[in-house]
């Protein structure tokens, strides 16, 4: 019962996760409170079933209530269950992150697996912290890696030197970093990636996310079109100007370019979700 409610089975019911591996002031968690419930509910209805003066509703004994305890962070939950079933199962810790990550982004952390394909090329790329492990060089000298997954699969960063002394604080699991690099060459010839700084993707989402420009041929531009845009923009306020490219559908290369004065929005993943699955209409960021 433990193992269904951290993968999510009871969500439907209203019923959050966190009672019933959490123990109350008794010390008892919901999940034993309500195995105990059903063993004297069975034992009662037997009983009764037997008794001579049995009524269909003898049977009355309260329903146990889930209750309240501190709830978990969203990355708390998710872990859980990834640990419980092996993948993230009602939703993914990088979601608030994803715009950032498809649409910024130049590099995904898997391809840091080869560093001679990333050559001359200033990267960009962005994850989760996964795990951070330290030691020692043979002459002595401190190092951190920093285990870091995002869509497109996991990775490991390396600090060796002053990297280590001005990033190994960002080796915490569970941040949301923002690594800007390029691959140098080493003395003996190889490829390192050369980190040129590390950031929290939360302090630079602003920075990254600047503008959104709407695609549209004149053709498709109804009324409807434009109400249903309306509405998805005054439900995602932000501070990312908003732009117009009316397309003309028969000659090529004549457009109108349009900025909006009355909207400043914020370019989240429902947002780009709901645009995606508009007929006719595309979008590019900044």
């Amino acid at each position: 019962m433990e193992s269904l409610a951290l993968s999510g089975a009871f969500d439907t019911l209203g019923v959050r996760r966190e009672p019933f591996v959490t123990p109350n002031e008794r010390g008892d968690s919901f999940t034993e409170i309500i195995l105990r419930y059903g063993a004297k509910y069975q034992i009662d209805k037997q009983m009764t079933s037997n008794s001579l003066f049995a009524m269909d509703d003898a049977v009355e004994i309260a329903k146990p209530e889930p209750f309240k305890c501190n709830e978990w962070s969203d990355l708390e939950r998710l872990n859980k269950e990834k640990e419980l079933i092996g993948i993230y199962l009602s939703a993914h810790p990088l979601d608030a992150w994803q715009v950032i990550l498809t649409h910024v982004c130049n590099t995904g952390i898997s391809e840091l697996g080869d560093l001679a394909e990333l050559k001359n090329k200033e990267l960009l790329l962005g994850g989760i912290v996964t795990g951070f492990r330290e030691g020692m060089t043979k002459n002595s000298r401190p190092y951190g890696i920093i285990t870091m997954e995002d869509y497109t699969g996991s990775g490991e960063i390396p600090l060796f030197g002053k990297d280590y002394i001005n990033y190994g604080k960002f080796g915490k699991q569970g941040m949301y970093l923002l690594i800007r690099a390029i691959i140098d060459q080493r003395m003996d010839g190889s490829d390192a990636l050369k980190i040129t700084s590390i950031t929290l993707l939360q302090d630079e989402k602003n920075k990254l996310l600047k503008k959104l420009s709407i695609i549209v041929p004149v053709s498709e531009l109804t009324a409807a079109m434009i109400e249903e845009l309306n509405v998805l923009f005054n439900d995602n306020h932000g501070t990312a100007t908003l732009h117009f490219d009316i397309v003309d559908d028969e000659q090529i290369n004549m457009s109108v370019n349009l900025s909006s004065k009355s909207h400043n929005i914020e370019i989240t993943k429902h947002l780009i979700d709901e645009l995606s699955e508009m007929k006719n209409v595309h979008y590019k960021i900044n």
